[in-house]
């Protein structure tokens, strides 16, 4: 899904979200921003781990109450 938007125009896309008891996160870019680097700096906030490549990027954790602070810091990604 987040590769899909990316795909429209967009230079990054963040999608944080919980499933279960753990919370997941996925990052498109058009590879100017390397999605991987994303990834791993975000991930802390959800007390998990991820990689990928520089477009694409996956990550689980188990703190789902800091998906809220993991979307704030994205939001200040240039």
């Amino acid at each position: 899904l987040a590769q899909e938007i990316q795909r429209r125009g967009k230079s990054l896309v963040v999608i944080a979200g919980q499933i279960g008891d753990k919370a997941t996160l996925a990052i498109a870019t058009d590879g100017l921003l390397d999605a991987a680097a994303i990834v791993k700096s975000l991930s802390g906030f959800i007390d998990g781990g991820g990689g990928g490549s520089a477009t694409i990027a996956l990550a689980g954790g188990k703190n789902v109450s800091g998906i809220d602070e993991l979307l704030i810091e994205a939001g200040k990604i240039n």
